[in-house]
């Protein structure tokens, strides 16, 4: 319950990665208009999120102080995509992926996006593996922005994400792995 409950919050999310030395975008959280004035500038660009969002809900490119609203302000870089990617997560193991597209800048199933099953190459599978073990889940899924040469960045990681146009036999799978678990205990 404690790891779902930090997986809600982007803010504890994001200091964890930092934390751990995953990459992940800058990422600043205040409630002061002229410190998040400031990162805008510097950034140029920034994508807006609710602290607590989900479905991809509420998440903007804002490029002008005016675009702020009111505090708290939990701001990330914005990293130029055309796609992300969902890594299902399994007791530290990469089990299953998928690719969401859309023309907006959540890719997120329920914002419109399509997904599509996809491979993990090695180094989506390394990442995903260290963010789900840096938040403490057991299952989770996480969010990865390619980046050109540099690879990936996390963008969260989700306590509890659903299965959509996955091939992989995620509910199968995370049932095996609770009964080992329960099996260990029991011995």
């Amino acid at each position: 319950p404690a790891s779902i409950f930090t997986c809600a919050s982007k803010v504890m999310t994001s200091a964890l990665l930092v934390r751990h030395n995953i990459p992940t975008p800058r990422t600043l959280f205040t409630g002061t208009r002229g410190i998040a004035e400031k990162f805008l500038a510097s950034q140029g660009k920034v994508v807006t999120k609710p602290v607590y969002g989900y479905d991809g809900n509420d998440i903007y490119l804002l490029d002008s102080p005016g675009q702020l609203g009111d505090p708290p302000y939990y701001l990330q870089e914005y990293v130029p995509n055309n796609r992300d990617y969902r890594i299902f997560v399994i007791g530290g193991e990469s089990v299953g992926a998928i690719m969401r597209v859309s023309d907006t800048l959540a890719h997120n199933i329920h914002q419109g996006g399509q997904g599509s099953p996809c491979e993990i190459d090695t180094e989506m599978g390394r990442l995903a593996g260290a963010a789900a073990r840096a938040v403490g889940v057991d299952y989770g899924g996480v969010d990865l922005l390619p980046c050109g040469s540099d690879g990936y960045v996390v963008l969260e990681v989700n306590g509890t994400p659903n299965w959509h146009c996955m091939s992989a036999p995620i509910p199968r799978l995370l049932a095996e792995y609770l009964l080992a678990k329960e099996r260990l205990l029991r011995s």
